[in-house]
């Protein structure tokens, strides 16, 4: 997921570079459209995965959301087994 979102924001950027800002808009809308459907069904995968499932996750908020200032994303991911599974926060 990491790397279709670079792979958007660059090319939001060079759109909106060029001088095509309506076409830059639309792609990182469309790209943000995108990550939230993911999470959605992610959210719905865990549900379904557990013994006594809640109703729903409908609260999913993380670093940066709201007033959660995005530095919190370090302490929140130490707190993670993200060296087992590979994954880097950048």
């Amino acid at each position: 997921m990491q790397y279709l979102r670079t792979v958007i924001e660059k090319r939001a950027t060079e759109l909106a570079d060029s001088g095509e800002p309506t076409a830059a808009l639309i792609l990182d809308a469309m790209g943000s459209a995108a990550v939230e459907e993911a999470a959605d069904r992610l959210g719905a995968r865990v549900t379904a995965a557990t013994d006594d499932p809640p109703p729903s996750l409908s609260c999913r908020i993380s670093p940066g959301y709201g007033e959660w200032p995005i530095e919190s994303q370090t302490q929140l991911f130490d707190r993670l087994p993200h060296r087992e599974l590979g994954v880097r926060l950048l």
